[in-house]
């Protein structure tokens, strides 16, 4: 994929097995950040109509626009409406509640944000700290909103990944 700007409409795409294809792509549970303009409207629709994937938008607030509509989902033209509920795996105990998506412009200050990162603001695993994110920007973070911004950044960088 050419270089992902945070600027541009984004959504997270995920399948509900790892190596699911679906429009020339292989999916996994780990939410994609993948710009608006990666696909068009047919293959979008094709994404939200599969029971195995889950689309959603990087904003706040209503259900996702379908992309190249100003429209939500659920009356974009050629929409199912939104994309029924997936059952959540049996766990012990109570389900967490599901973390809410980073809006666009929050996406893009963590991005630079982490840009700003020293080297040791790294966990072992090579992801940006939460709370070395939390200090440059001075504000709380969320993990989701951290892997976000993290995945943007790494589909911006390219193949050659994120130097950290």
């Amino acid at each position: 994929m050419a270089g992902l700007s945070v600027s541009q409409a984004a959504f997270l795409v995920s399948a509900d097995r790892d190596g699911w294809r679906r429009c020339g792509r292989a999916w996994t549970r780990e939410p994609q950040v993948v710009a608006e303009g990666s696909f068009g409207e047919d293959e979008w629709r094709r994404l939200r109509a599969d029971p195995r994937m889950t689309v959603a938008a990087t904003g706040e607030g209503e259900a996702p626009a379908a992309p190249g509509s100003t429209e939500p989902a659920s009356s974009a033209p050629g929409s199912k409406g939104p994309a029924p509920a997936k059952p959540a795996p049996a766990a012990p105990g109570p389900a967490a509640p599901e973390p809410a998506e980073p809006a666009v412009p929050q996406l893009a200050a963590i991005v630079d944000a982490i840009r700003e990162l020293p080297t040791d603001a790294f966990t072992q695993g090579g992801a940006p700290r939460v709370d070395a994110i939390e200090a440059v920007l001075k504000q709380n973070v969320t993990s989701a909103e951290r892997d976000a911004a993290w995945a943007a950044l790494k589909a911006e960088q390219g193949p050659a990944g994120v130097n950290a």
